[in-house]
């Protein structure tokens, strides 16, 4: 058939299904009619003379119109079967738009959608540019010629026929009992459990086909008609003996058995598709489509008898006269010639599928082989594989059903959608595990007794990471292993604020991360102390269900995995630096711009690196603690401020050091060197007048401390060992010594150390609310990986003086005081009257 329209220029254009056929040229409504879906559709092609146009091809085959009308009135199809005849054709239609058909059809002929049977029906669905082309497409006439064959008739004469019905031994009726289908993966274990996003696979086994025969069985006694020479000896004596033979023509009717089978009506259903329905599933079903299709031979003979050879010759015998010549017989001559004719030759109508032999259509003597009917199983397997479970789909067991769909062979369409039972459910539970990890900062961590908790550090980025590997579920495929797949979001929740990407971020959102890891910068404002960062997996089929569990949601109605990982907010203790020397007039102008109007911005640092340990002056820089001869910038040749003279410092931490009770303690610890810078000796120091030894501790309190901002502080103080001490050895026992000079002691007795450098050493340690808390080297903790901020600081142990003298120091060495140039040598009395 041959359709002529007008070319779409939209994306809306109608299409043709399939067909109605008519038996009257009549409206539908009262004719009788069927329909017939396209089995072919051949591409549009141009119209070469008027490129507007398209012509339609469409193919239907004879067989499926034949069975389709047979199937709905046989009266109709044996009418064409008879005689032929003119049937009518209306086409049935939808609406493609965009390439989407608004309506469809189903090989039985049932309609779904925006379907159109009419012409005025498909005409006023759309404003179509030529209406008048969808006229081709209705009232369509197709003349039929004669097919006698399509319906055996019984043969005449026939002296029995007996119609048999035959079902296979499989049929609609129990192919529950042998259809089995079943939802796999060789991974997990899909009933039990099986994640969302994994696939599956549906494999099983289905009978082929199955068939109902009605056959006709033909048998009986046919009288063959046999015309046969007889040959007689005549023999008689009338005084000589005669002797002669004499042929004559008979014709008898010899009787003849004969048994064949014919094929009235074959309905034969074969295998076409079959659907698993399972909420699990891509939009709940599964389809398995075009399965199997049967090679089928079905043959009507036109010749089921072949009669026998019908001239046969046959010797009569001796015929004795006596003495006259006798007559011929006329005796039943059946017995001379039956055995001489041979047997009806049969011949069954032909079935068979897929090779096997239903009805053998083999000539045979007399009797044919009964049809065999099928009665045991023929299992088509069947396989789809790599059906993904939707990732959204949610935790729990997914029962299953299953269809096996059966076809016509003969009529086409689906006729039997067979159940397939006991079809295994799909459990989804889709698992995540959560494992918190955060970076522990031991390196930067002052504290005195350090935490059993990781260590974040104020002012300092820190890393945290949601690990997704661990152990779940004791079931196939889950155990211990990664889940990083089945993971929606990983989250972390921090009580304290924190900044990302120079975004501050409040306390108590959860953020989710991106990458397999995140860093954060915690603000130098956030309390000291100890938290819980909180962390979550959350699954890809969450949805908006927020049930959690810890660790892993082993749960199926849990859809959330947490942890926490218990941390501690630690404050800085650091940058200690000389701000200013009060040795005038040598080091005012380093400290102090021309008139002593404002302070310059130089000090001198603990180190060449900054408080995270980064490079920011040279190991020769010359400001660096402690001060030594050439550390003024201007005049390479003054020395280390004398004893006697007040150094002024500051140190600065980071943290809740806030409280009135807070306080920097500095301890010293005093030692001495000779000026070439050998001989570096601990020692301890007297006072003149009384010989009692004494150290000057240093203890910052609240009102040395300026709040320079918010979790900031700078702490100012100075320091000044008086000119007219005495420095002694640490071993040396002064009192002893005292007592063996029986107290007449002098300052140039060889137990006092003079001309040299005093070094003071300073033990640095914050107290918070009552409590030591850092400390500046935290020698107790330093081998174990703690922070030494002199080392981080890059306190440089060895120095150079203007001279050339190398002096080795000890971390923590921050002034050098000259001994031989006290203040008492630089100043002297001098009264005037």
């Amino acid at each position: 058939m041959v359709t002529h329209d007008k070319a779409a220029v939209t994306g809306i254009r109608y299409t043709t299904l399939g067909w109605t056929i008519k038996r009257y040229n009549s409206p539908i409504a009262g004719n009788q009619s069927v329909r017939v879906k396209l089995e072919t559709y051949c591409p549009d092609k141009v119209d070469p003379n008027n490129p507007e146009y398209l012509y339609g091809y469409f193919v239907i085959h004879k067989e499926r119109i034949f069975q389709s009308i047979n199937s709905a009135y046989p009266e109709w199809a044996q009418e064409l079967y008879t005689n032929g005849g003119t049937v009518y054709l209306d086409g049935i239609m939808t609406v493609t738009q965009n390439g989407v058909k608004q309506g469809s059809m189903s090989e039985g002929g049932a309609l779904s959608g925006e379907v159109y049977t009419t012409y005025s029906g498909i005409a006023g669905a759309r404003n179509w540019r030529d209406k008048e082309g969808l006229k081709s497409h209705f009232d369509k006439s197709v003349y039929f010629p004669a097919n006698p064959g399509m319906i055996e008739a019984p043969v005449e004469g026939d002296e029995n026929v007996e119609v048999v019905t035959v079902t296979s031994g499989i049929n609609m009726d129990n192919l529950s009992s042998v259809n089995r289908l079943w939802i796999s993966s060789d991974e997990f274990n899909v009933s039990r459990a099986i994640p969302s996003s994994e696939c599956v696979s549906i494999g099983g086994s289905l009978q082929k086909y199955y068939y109902q025969a009605t056959y006709e069985h033909h048998y009986g006694t046919r009288a063959v008609p046999v015309t046969a020479s007889v040959t007689y000896t005549l023999t008689w004596n009338d005084g000589r003996t005669h002797r002669e033979q004499v042929t004559v023509t008979k014709s008898v009717e010899v009787p003849r058995e004969y048994s064949y089978w014919k094929i009235r009506m074959i309905n034969l259903c074969y295998l076409k598709n079959a659907e698993v329905r399972n909420g699990a599933l891509p939009d709940g079903n599964v389809r398995l489509e075009n399965l199997y299709y049967p090679n089928v031979t079905v043959q009507k003979n036109t010749d089921s008898m072949t009669l026998p050879e019908t001239v046969v010759a046959v010797d009569g015998g001796v015929v004795a006269g006596g003495t006259t010549r006798p007559a011929i017989p006329d005796s039943d001559i059946l017995p001379l010639i039956d055995n001489k004719t041979g047997k009806i030759i049969v011949k069954n109508d032909v079935f068979s599928v897929d090779g096997e032999i239903w009805m053998n259509g083999a000539a045979c003597e007399e009797k044919t082989p009964e049809p065999v009917t099928l009665s045991d199983e023929r299992k088509q397997s069947v396989q789809k594989n790599d059906i993904q479970i939707p990732g959204a789909t949610a935790n729990q067991i997914y029962e299953s059903v299953g269809t096996a769909e059966y076809a016509s062979y003969f009529s086409g369409g689906i006729v039997n959608n067979a159940m397939v039972p006991d079809i295994n459910p799909v459990a989804v539970h889709t698992p995540v595990v959560c494992v918190g990890m955060s970076t522990d900062d031991i390196g930067f961590n002052q504290q005195i007794i350090p935490t059993k908790y990781k260590s974040l550090i104020l002012g300092r980025t820190f890393t945290v990471s949601v690990g997704t590997a661990g152990t779940h579920l004791d079931e196939k495929g889950y155990g211990t292993r990664e889940y990083r797949k089945y993971v929606k979001a990983r989250q972390v929740k921090f009580p304290f604020p924190v900044v990302s990407d120079g975004r501050q971020i409040a306390a108590d959102s959860w953020i989710t991360i991106l990458s397999e890891s995140a860093e954060f910068l915690l603000p130098v404002s956030v309390p000291e102390g100890d938290y819980n960062i909180s962390y979550r997996s959350i699954a890809i089929n969450a949805e908006n269900n927020v049930a959690e569990q810890k660790y892993a949601n082993t749960d199926k109605n849990n859809y959330i995995a947490t942890g926490s990982v218990r941390v501690t907010v630690i404050g800085r203790l650091y940058d200690f630096c000389v701000t200013n020397v009060i040795d005038y007039p040598r080091w005012e102008r380093v400290f102090w711009k021309e008139g002593k109007t404002a302070r310059t911005d130089m000090v001198y640092f603990s180190g060449t690196n900054n408080l995270n340990g980064i490079r920011q002056r040279k190991p020769d820089s010359l400001y660096l603690v402690p001060l030594i001869k050439g550390s003024h910038p201007y005049d390479s040749s003054i020395h280390a401020p004398g004893l006697g003279y007040r150094m002024e410092f500051s140190v600065r931490t980071i943290g809740s050091m806030w409280h009135a009770e807070d306080s920097v303690e500095l301890v010293p610890t005093y030692y001495y060197m000779e000026r070439d810078g050998s001989r570096l000796r601990q020692v301890k120091l007297y006072r003149k007048d009384d010989l009692q030894e004494f150290y000057l501790p240093v203890s910052l309190k609240a009102e040395d401390r300026t709040i320079t901002a918010e979790g900031m502080q700078t702490w100012r103080g100075s320091y000044q060992i008086p000119a007219d001490v005495y420095i002694a050895n640490a071993e040396v026992d002064l009192a002893d010594y005292v007592a063996q000079k029986k107290g007449r002691i002098r300052q140039k007795d060889p137990v006092f150390l003079r001309d040299g450098y005093l070094i003071v050493y300073f033990s640095i340690q914050t107290v918070k609310e009552g409590k030591p808390h850092l400390d500046y080297e935290n020698r107790q903790n330093v081998n174990n990986g703690y922070c030494d901020m002199w080392k981080t600081e890059g306190y440089q142990t060895v120095r150079v003086d203007s001279e050339g003298h190398v002096f080795s120091f000890q971390e923590g060495m921050v002034f050098v005081f000259d001994q031989k140039k006290n203040m008492h040598t630089d100043y002297t009395s001098v009264g005037t009257h």
